[in-house]
């Protein structure tokens, strides 16, 4: 219960805004607010702020679950930032309070994810690595979770389609993966990249085919999406010649808020693509001055869609 609420007010707290300066204003530091503090940042794919804040947050950190918590964000940042040593030694630190997280296997399994990995680039035994593995897929299993964790990349991979969503894509680092809504098994990833003052941000969804055609399901999620975008101006529309060449159906348009305000002035880059019977959402954001490098980055994603090929292939 204590890291659902956690949980619940960290995504509150998370993509407030693209500015980070003024959401992470000076205020008495406790531990929650630190790991708040800690998760915009993330969010935002500022990774080095949002370690500097975990890091900052573990002295004064509760024993028990807290920490667990503490210790468990901080090897997944330190994963991201390709520090695997540290991350590690958070993880093990983390896996130490296994009688307090045992209510709670979620925690359990997002640290024996982490360590499992940060073994296997640290050279660690093979036995270990799959036991650990082996446990943190099991958990996830047994809570009916869509994604299935791999060790050797830190991907997640959507059980029903086989796509993988990796720890890094393109200039892009994984911040979040998780089922889109309940009861379904479409899953969704957010991905950001640190600009230096603000980021550019993808969405991917992944639509799998449900008693309806394929078609219908395209055609409802673009509405659903053009509805939500109702004040935007359509900038570009056209075939996705490259996601064609990957054995998808592709359609590519790009969005521009048609009457921004002073702090929502934030370009959209969207893209539809089908391959046998699912939908790939990807739906990018940043601010409207940095349309230009917001949408090489966007591109430049797309055009390494090999990620979604799947572990057979």
């Amino acid at each position: 219960m204590a890291v659902y609420c956690l949980q619940r007010l960290f995504s509150l707290l998370v993509g407030i805004s693209v500015f980070a300066d003024s959401t992470l204003a000076a205020e008495k530091e406790t531990w929650s607010k630190l790991m708040s503090k800690s998760e915009i940042a993330r969010d935002l794919g500022d990774l080095t702020k949002s370690q500097g804040f975990l890091e900052k947050a573990l002295k004064d950190a509760p024993p028990g679950i807290p920490a667990a918590i503490n210790y468990a964000q901080l090897a997944d940042i330190l994963i991201l930032k390709g520090q695997y040593g540290k991350a590690r030694e958070a993880a093990k630190r983390g896996l130490a309070f296994s009688d307090e997280t045992s209510p709670l296997p979620q925690l359990r399994g997002q640290l024996l994810e982490s360590s499992a990995h940060a073994l296997y680039k640290t050279g660690g035994d093979a036995n270990e690595i799959s036991r650990q593995e082996g446990w943190a897929q099991k958990i996830r299993q047994d809570r009916n979770s869509p994604l299935i964790p791999r060790y050797r990349d830190y991907g997640l991979q959507h059980a029903q389609t086989g796509f993988v969503f990796p720890a890094h894509l393109g200039k892009f680092k994984r911040v979040n993966a998780k089922r889109a809504g309940k009861n379904t098994h479409h899953v969704q990833a957010k991905y950001a990249a640190w600009l230096g003052e603000s980021a550019v941000f993808a969405n991917i969804i992944i639509y799998t085919k449900g008693d309806d055609p394929l078609r219908h399901l395209f055609d409802k999620v673009r509405a659903m999406t053009r509805h939500h975008l109702k004040n935007a101006k359509r900038l570009t529309k056209g075939d996705y010649k490259v996601a064609k060449t990957a054995g998808m159906k592709g359609l590519a348009v790009q969005w521009l808020l048609a009457k921004p305000g002073k702090k929502n002035h934030l370009w959209h880059g969207l893209y539809f693509m089908e391959r046998k019977n699912t939908i790939i959402q990807l739906r990018g954001r940043a601010l409207a001055k940095e349309a230009k490098r917001a949408a090489n980055f966007i591109d430049d994603l797309v055009r390494s869609f090999e990620w979604g090929q799947t572990e057979n292939n």
